[in-house]
């Protein structure tokens, strides 16, 4: 397989997860709080990939997916959050 090709699997295979825990974090209340914080991850996340810096966009990746997952058990260890109830 070559580089690119590579490439188109892994981005598809991103976007298909991503599409898969969508609905899940949908479901959660989150807070403005934590609303922006993700907004601002996502906007470090691009900054890194627009730049060229590979080492930092996996940086902020690995964090913006460690608080998301953390955020995400969290909110699930409280059952009235996830079913409206809170």
């Amino acid at each position: 397989m070559a580089w690119y090709e590579f490439e188109q699997h892994r981005e598809l295979t991103m976007v298909e997860r991503a599409a898969q825990v969508r609905p899940h974090l949908d479901r959660i209340q989150w807070s403005d709080n934590r609303r922006e914080e993700a907004n601002d991850s996502h906007a470090r996340i691009d900054s890194a990939l627009v730049a060229g810096d590979v080492e930092q966009a996996q940086s902020d990746m690995r964090g913006h997916i460690r608080t998301a997952c953390n955020s995400l058990l969290n909110e699930m260890r409280q059952p009235s959050a996830m079913n409206g109830n809170g």
